[in-house]
């Protein structure tokens, strides 16, 4: 399911935000969810869908979406919000048995995103529910960022972490982690669904993660100049951790599973944490 978040500022004074708030804005939407359902929320937060070691929540969220612009950097690390109101789109993949709870447990929820210097607090005005799209085969979609695509090459022993990656200045190796990041979200899906025994989703046709990117319908262009972002989670720890992502526009050729994946879930890596929601163009 996916959902915009129209948000209130509490207090117009109080606009001056953090620039890395993508923690907080997610401790929150956990926090929300726990409320409505405990159980749910801690598998989201504390197992997700494994596969293979590697754990994928399965849901994103956008950036905060200012209308027209109005919105400035202010010092190196503040955001100045000169607007009553802006927007959230928060995306799941979740069973169609959740989906029930998830709209209405946001309603008039009041909450704060911040540090010790400046918070902004804010009030859910308005839950527009967003329709989802119907995947057609082998057609090109386009889509934009609404947040950044995080895409990373393993760390090798040479290296303490691993590479994040450019759509441009890795544009050899690019398209193939794109798609094994979906395909194993798919395929993590797929497992969760026959552990729990429901069988709704087909198999997956098409070649596995591993194989080259070759011999079937799938592709990814670049239609934009990406821009980097660095973005800081846990800015408040004492070990905080620096994630880069892309923005960018982008045509995508895929099965249709890995559309609505990448669409409801997110594309790339660290979606939980504000990475990877799209917006279809027209």
């Amino acid at each position: 399911m996916r959902i915009r978040l129209t948000l209130q500022l509490v207090n117009r004074r109080q606009n001056l935000l953090p620039i890395n708030y993508n923690y907080e804005l997610s401790s929150w939407i956990y926090k929300t969810i726990y409320h409505s359902n405990a159980a749910f929320a801690d598998f989201l937060h504390s197992n997700g869908y494994m596969l293979g070691g590697k754990r994928f929540k399965l849901f994103t969220f956008s950036q905060l979406l200012v209308p027209n612009g109005n919105c400035y950097f202010e010092k190196p690390d503040r955001l100045r919000i000169n607007s009553a109101q802006v927007h959230l789109v928060l995306s799941l993949c979740i069973p169609a048995v959740a989906e029930h709870f998830i709209t209405g447990i946001f309603h008039e929820q009041t909450f704060s995103i911040g540090d010790q210097y400046s918070k902004v607090p804010f009030r859910v005005l308005n839950i527009e529910a967003l329709a989802q799209p119907t995947w057609q085969p082998s057609k090109v979609y386009r889509f934009r960022c609404l947040s950044p695509i995080c895409i990373s090459q393993g760390r090798k022993a040479t290296q303490q972490q691993a590479k994040y990656c450019s759509p441009e200045a890795d544009a050899d190796i690019y398209p193939q982690l794109f798609f094994n990041n979906l395909s194993n979200k798919y395929l993590a899906l797929q497992q969760h669904k026959k552990e729990v025994g429901n069988k709704q989703l087909a198999p997956l046709k098409t070649k596995q993660p591993e194989d080259p990117n070759v011999g079937f319908d799938f592709g990814f262009k670049l239609l934009s100049t990406p821009k980097s972002k660095l973005i800081q989670i846990k800015s408040n720890s004492k070990y905080p951790i620096k994630v880069r992502g892309y923005t960018y526009d982008f045509e995508l050729t895929a099965p249709p599973e890995l559309l609505h994946i990448g669409y409801m879930a997110g594309m790339g890596e660290k979606n939980s944490t504000g990475f990877g929601c799209v917006e279809m163009l027209k």
